[in-house]
C-alpha cells in the first residue's frame, strides 16, 4: 500500500495546527481498504486515522499491551514495556504469572497503546524471540481511534447482537439485553466472549423505544478486560457506521440526557422548595 501525503481533516482539534493542517500525532494519511477511513455516507471511519509513522505514540519505557496470536486460532493478552526503538520495535512482555507462549509467525501480534486522549492499534509481525520475555517485532500499520471517554454517553439496558467474521455468523448469534455505556464512537458492555484488542466485531444494536429499527455498526475492539465468573469487560471504537444510523443514534441520546437532565432538574427544585417557602416565610416576618 504506497501512501499519500496531503491534508488531514481531522476530528480531533489537538492534532490541528493554527494554520489547519495535521500535526503532532498525524502528520500524513494513508489510504484505507475500506475498513477505515473511506470517505462517504460512513463519516464514522473518521474516527479511525491511519498513518505512515509507524511508530508514533512510542517512546522508550512507554507501557503497553501485547496481543499475542498462538497455535490454533487463539491469542493471549499481556503487559509489555518497550524496550527499544529502531527499525523495529524491541518489547519485553510480563510473563511473570503465566509466562510467555510460544507464539505463531505467520500471525500479526496486536499492540494497545493508551494515550488517554486517543488509542493506538499497531500490527506487526515477529522478527525475532531474543529472549524468553523479549521480542523484536517490525510494526506493518497503525490506526488511531478517537477517545471514547471524551464523547457523550449513557448508561441504558439495550439488546444486542455481536459476530465477528462473515453476516451468515450473525445467524448463530442471539440477542441479549445487557447494560450498555454507549455513545456515538464506541460501545461498553459485559459477556461472556473474549475479544482481542484490534479485532473487527459487528454489533447489531436494537435501542428501546425503536423496535422495527436497528443500528448495525462495525468497529474494532480496543479493550477486553477478564472478570469474575468467565466474564470480559469489552469496549469497541466504531469504525464503520452510516450517516443513517448515527443520526439514530445521536436523537437517541440525545433525548435520554434530555430525560436526564428534566429528572435532575425536577428533583433539585424538590429539594430547594422547603428553603424557598422558609426563606419567604421569614421575609414576611
Amino acid at each position: 500500500m504506497k501512501p499519500t501525503t496531503g491534508k488531514l481533516k481531522s476530528p480531533w482539534p489537538l492534532l490541528k495546527s493554527p494554520r489547519g493542517t495535521a500535526t503532532g500525532l498525524f502528520p500524513t494519511v494513508s489510504p484505507s481498504n475500506g475498513n477505515n477511513c473511506a470517505n462517504g455516507s460512513r463519516s464514522n471511519r473518521k474516527r479511525a486515522v491511519m498513518t505512515d509513522n509507524l511508530m508514533v505514540g512510542l517512546t522508550e519505557g512507554a507501557l503497553l499491551r501485547v496481543t499475542i496470536p498462538l497455535s490454533g486460532g487463539t491469542r493471549r493478552t499481556l503487559d509489555a514495556a518497550v524496550e527499544r526503538i529502531d527499525q523495529n520495535l524491541t518489547v519485553c512482555i510480563d510473563g511473570s504469572e503465566t509466562g510467555v507462549p510460544p507464539a505463531v509467525d505467520t500471525e500479526n501480534w496486536v499492540i494497545t497503546r493508551d494515550l488517554g486522549e486517543s488509542v493506538l492499534l499497531y500490527r506487526g509481525r515477529l522478527e525475532h524471540r531474543l529472549a524468553p520475555r523479549r521480542f523484536s517485532l517490525r510494526i506493518e500499520s497503525v490506526v488511531q481511534h478517537a477517545a471514547t471517554r471524551s464523547a457523550q454517553r449513557i448508561d441504558a439496558e439495550i439488546q444486542i447482537r455481536e459476530w465477528t467474521g462473515s453476516a451468515r455468523w450473525s445467524r448463530l448469534r442471539k440477542a441479549r439485553t445487557r447494560q450498555v455505556t454507549l455513545s456515538n464512537r464506541s460501545i461498553r458492555f459485559i459477556g461472556p466472549d473474549h475479544f482481542h484488542p484490534g479485532q473487527q466485531l459487528h454489533l447489531e444494536i436494537s435501542l428501546p423505544g425503536q423496535p422495527r429499527s436497528r443500528v448495525n455498526v462495525t468497529g474494532d475492539v480496543i479493550r477486553c478486560q477478564p472478570l469474575e465468573l468467565s466474564r470480559y469487560e469489552v469496549i469497541v471504537s466504531f469504525t464503520d457506521l452510516s450517516q443513517e444510523n448515527r443520526d439514530q443514534l445521536e436523537t437517541f441520546l440525545l433525548t435520554r440526557h434530555f430525560r436526564s437532565m428534566h429528572n435532575r432538574v425536577k428533583l433539585l427544585g424538590e429539594v430547594l422548595s422547603p428553603s424557598l417557602e422558609q426563606h419567604e416565610e421569614s421575609s414576611e416576618n
